[in-house]
């Protein structure tokens, strides 16, 4: 071949080697273009589910999971000790097999765990499962689950719940004990600022549980903790469950120390609120010596409203069994509706047959707890509605109802509509329930109906032994309670059945409205500094000092009555002057004209009542007239006999007080009957000799 021939052939060889290298070189590229981009992609898909973020200060010090059961896998395998952190940062989805979290014991070994939010509100959804929650804590302790996100708008920015409905007893968080024994009790732990929702159909009562205590185990949810201790939860938004907050515990192995402070629970619709307990509480301290439970500052709705009911009683706060000391003051608990007509509904509910001694209820305000009118029976009082029930079988002692608001103030459903349904702002329907202290309340029922009462008491012990004063009971279309085996229809009854109450009133309480029972301060009152002090209450509901203020209205002077501390106006009373007996004594005997000054108060004078009596013995009152302003008369007829001394009291009454003063007594003809002999001595008397008459 010839050297030009080979060269060109050289030259195009070199040329298809030169493209061959540039497309292998591209395939190259192709290659390891899809290979970044597969990885990327992988990274990008790990990174969005992995929204469970660990550090930890000793083991593994950080890791990134799917899901939480995925986290406390490898806490409870020992990958990551000591102070472990958990940020959520972007919504996750539990198994429906959760893997519960348990105590610190080889080879797990932590001192605290935190769970919070970060960058934005996020969602921990559940998979419904039987007998299981989304999360569980099984003998975990010093564990807090907190929804606030400090960068991001709002306190409550983790939700928990489930995102379908089905009847099915699940729990949202599990709080558990893992031993029947009481030495794995789920400890110190801290729930709060979270929206919490479960799975609960409308007018179902399967139980379901915002959050649940109880002891480990996945067939069930309904045998009570041991020894689950020191527990809090806190400001925390619960819907869509039968039970808002569960804390059961177990006979001697309370779960002491627990709080239930400031959460709302229910938003009042029959799809989303919490239907059969706001809260339920039992074995949470069984004496003296063990730290005492609270339920304080929380707002409570439950039942449905309308006309379809719960096939179970209904009630904001249910105490149970052995709750010693226990304390339940400034909680809201409102639009507690039940529509059937064989459940009542209860704003608290006292179901407990032991231990249930040294209860405070204070600063609470009760309202608007409706059921049908289906019962007209104080002897079946679980089937109408209460602000307090005290059910038959229920034990304690030295119970203590101070400064409470309690208003029956919304029309019930009519149900079987009998004569005279019963319903009640506080009725004792245990007659071995005993109280310590029952003052500064005001109760208020403003249906209409016999059995329509302030106060039923079923044995005379229950308060027979207890200080009872300054209350107000305000019962327009009723009677105002129950005592000694008798309806008292009046205050006027009511103390003198009882001995109580001295100091109480039955007046309009004068509330801002029917959902607001804040008192109106530009309404003179009796309330205003009615109440008097008891020690260890310094604050009202709203945390506002007693007694006070002391401010334009002038009161200030004592605690007012009931659950609000207010600057209202002090109300004066009705008062008696300018008394006159016209004429005075006569030496005839006749009638007397008398009259008297009565100045009303606050109150309009509703009676004055001339009252006398003749040597001692009473005649009938007269009902004195209203001459003109401020001047009432009454004539008292001759006496008889004719000479008797005639004593007289004047009576003023208004929507108060009644207030008396006693008149100067007079004596007419004092000299009837009477005959005068005169002796003279020396006798006979002769002219001009001193004599000696007597």
């Amino acid at each position: 071949m010839p050297v030009k021939q080979i060269l060109t052939l050289l030259h195009y060889q070199s040329l298809h080697l030169k493209r061959l290298l540039i497309h292998s070189s591209f395939l190259l590229f192709q290659s390891n273009l899809r290979f970044l981009l597969l990885y990327l992609l992988c990274t990008q898909s790990t990174s969005s589910e992995a929204q469970v973020t660990l550090t930890a200060t000793q083991g593994t010090l950080s890791g990134t999971y799917t899901s939480l059961s995925g986290a406390f896998a490898k806490i409870n395998d020992g990958t990551h000790k000591g102070v472990i952190d958990i940020k959520i940062t972007g919504n996750i989805t539990e198994p429906g097999t959760t893997t519960a979290l348990l105590k610190s014991n080889t080879p797990s070994s932590y001192s605290s765990l935190t769970i919070k939010p970060q960058g934005g509100d996020w969602t921990i959804s559940g998979t419904i499962t039987a007998n299981r929650g989304i999360i569980e804590l099984a003998g975990a302790d010093n564990v807090t689950i907190d929804g606030d996100d400090p960068s991001t708008p709002g306190i409550r920015n983790l939700t928990i719940g489930f995102s379908s409905l089905a009847t099915t007893r699940t729990a949202c968080i599990r709080v558990s004990s893992n031993s029947t024994t009481g030495t794995d009790g789920a400890d110190n732990n801290i729930i709060k600022n979270c929206i919490i929702i479960g799975n609960k159909t409308n007018l179902s009562t399967t139980l379901t549980y915002g959050i649940n205590m109880s002891n480990y185990d996945v067939n069930s949810l309904i045998v009570g903790g041991y020894s689950s201790k020191n527990n809090r939860f806190e400001n925390n938004f619960i819907t869509q469950c039968t039970n808002g907050i569960w804390a059961a515990g177990n006979a001697s192995y309370p779960n002491t120390g627990i709080k239930i402070i400031n959460n709302k629970l229910g938003d009042g619709t029959v799809s989303s609120n919490t239907s059969i307990r706001g809260i339920f509480i039992s074995y949470s301290a069984e004496n003296a010596s063990q730290t005492q439970g609270e339920i304080s500052g929380n707002e409570i709705q439950a039942g449905a409203p309308g006309t379809s009911g719960f096939n179970s009683l209904v009630a904001g706060i249910e105490v149970g069994n052995s709750n010693y000391g226990l304390q339940i003051f400034k909680n809201s608990i409102h639009d507690i509706n039940q529509a059937s007509t064989t459940n009542g509904a209860f704003g608290i509910y006292f179901s407990g047959t032991s231990n249930n001694g040294e209860i405070s209820i204070y600063n609470n305000i009760i309202r608007s707890i409706t059921a049908t009118n289906s019962n007209n029976l104080f002897s079946s009082p679980t089937l109408s509605n209460h602000g307090i029930l005290i059910a038959a079988g229920a034990t304690g002692t030295n119970l203590r109802i101070d400064y409470n608001t309690i208003a029956i103030n919304t029309a019930n459903i009519a149900g079987s509509n009998v004569a005279n349904p019963v319903s009640c702002a506080v009725t004792i329907s245990s007659s071995v329930f005993t109280l310590a202290s029952f003052r500064n309340n005001i109760l208020q029922n403003l249906n209409t109906s016999s059995n329509a009462m302030a106060i039923y008491t079923s044995g005379n012990t229950n308060i027979s032994g207890a200080l009872v004063d300054n209350n107000n009971y305000y019962t327009p279309n009723g009677n105002l309670g129950y005592y000694n085996n008798s309806t008292q229809s009046n205050i006027t009854n009511w103390k003198t059945a009882t001995g109580k109450d001295t100091r109480s009133y039955n007046i309009n309480p004068n509330f801002i409205s029917t959902s607001d029972l804040h008192l109106n301060g530009s309404v003179s009152s009796l309330l205003e500094s009615g109440g008097t002090a008891i020690s260890g209450i310094s604050t009202d509901f709203d945390g506002q000092v007693r007694p006070g203020p002391t401010a334009a209205n002038g009161g200030g002077t004592a605690p007012d009555i009931g659950a609000d501390e207010y600057d209202g106006l002090p109300a004066t009373t009705v008062s008696i002057s300018g008394l006159n007996a016209n004429p005075a004594d006569l030496c005839t005997a006749g009638s007397h004209v008398i009259s008297a000054t009565i100045t009303p108060g606050s109150f309009a004078v509703s009676s004055v009542v001339l009252s006398y009596s003749f040597n001692g013995t009473s005649q009938l009152p007269i009902n004195m007239t209203n001459i003109s302003g401020t001047l009432w008369r009454a004539t008292i007829p001759v006496a008889s006999p004719t000479n008797a001394i005639v004593a007289w009291t004047v009576t003023a009454t208004d929507a108060s007080v009644t207030k008396s003063l006693a008149g100067t007594p007079y004596q007419d003809a004092a000299l009837s009957g009477i005959g005068l002999a005169a002796y003279a001595n020396p006798s006979p008397t002769c002219q001009g000799t001193k004599t000696t008459l007597s």
